[in-house]
């Protein structure tokens, strides 16, 4: 247990200011290519065939019963009367506002990131 009278620094603590201060005009530790070593002994990452197998079956058994369920339903001219119907609700106003509130948001959140792309 910790004691009672233990209490964190403020944020705003001169002493430690000062310290990081003196302190940041150091040199970093040299570390001899310690390091390196630490990262090369790491084991790689496994690489499982089984899990490659897998994803393969899972994603022929998904062709597959879309391939059937399309056959099912009428063939291309039916998936493409979907697809026309589908579009049609996206064209709605309230949709378009979501969309715009979302890229709105997105832009927002992720601004920085995006700044490396946008010439200012």
């Amino acid at each position: 247990m910790e004691p009672d009278d233990l209490k964190s620094a403020p944020p705003d603590d001169p002493a430690l200011d000062a310290w990081l201060r003196a302190n940041a005009s150091l040199p970093p530790l040299p570390d001899d290519g310690f390091s390196q070593r630490v990262l090369t002994a790491l084991p790689s990452a496994p690489r499982s065939a089984r899990r490659l197998w897998l994803c393969a079956a899972g994603a022929l058994a998904g062709t597959g019963v879309a391939s059937f369920k399309l056959l099912q339903a009428g063939g291309l001219p039916a998936l493409a009367q979907s697809l026309h119907a589908a579009a049609g609700q996206l064209a709605t106003p309230t949709v378009g506002l979501a969309l715009g509130v979302s890229l709105i948001s997105l832009a927002y959140v992720f601004w920085s990131d995006l700044r490396r792309f946008v010439p200012l």
